[in-house]
C-alpha cells in the first residue's frame, strides 16, 4: 500500500501467523514424528529389558555352577581333614602301645648316666 492510502480493516486479509492456531499438515507431521519418537523409546526400552534379564540368567547360573564346585570342594577338604585326623590318632595309638610293650619287656628300672642299679651309691 501507498502512503496515504486509508487501510480497510475489515477487508484485510489476516496472515498465516494471525490465523488459525492449527495448521493441520504440520500437525499431522509433528503427531506421527512424536508418536514414533514414542514408540522407538519404548521398544529400546523392552530391549534393555530383555537384555538385562537374559545376563542375570547367564550370570545367575554361572554363580550356581560355582557354589556346586564350593561345595564339592569342601566336601573333598572335609574328607581329607578326617583322613589326615585318623591317621594321627592311629599314629599315637601306636606309639603309645609300642611304648608300653617296651615298658612291660624291660623289667629293669630305667637308667640314668652316673646312676647305679643299687640305691646306695654308686658302683
Amino acid at each position: 500500500m501507498a502512503q496515504g492510502t486509508p487501510v480497510s480493516v475489515a477487508t484485510a486479509e489476516p496472515s498465516a501467523r494471525a490465523g488459525s492456531k492449527i495448521h493441520y499438515p504440520t500437525a499431522i507431521k509433528n503427531r506421527s514424528t512424536f508418536d514414533g519418537v514414542l514408540r522407538g523409546f519404548a521398544l529400546l526400552m523392552i530391549a534393555g529389558a530383555t537384555v538385562a534379564v537374559w545376563q542375570f540368567r547367564a550370570v545367575e547360573a554361572l554363580a550356581r555352577r560355582s557354589y556346586e564346585a564350593d561345595q564339592r570342594s569342601l566336601l573333598v577338604m572335609r574328607v581329607h581333614l578326617d583322613v589326615a585326623t585318623f591317621r594321627e590318632t592311629c599314629l599315637v595309638w601306636r606309639m603309645l602301645k609300642t611304648s608300653r610293650n617296651r615298658q612291660a619287656t624291660t623289667s629293669s628300672p630305667r637308667r640314668f648316666p652316673g646312676t647305679s642299679r643299687h640305691r646306695g651309691g654308686r658302683a
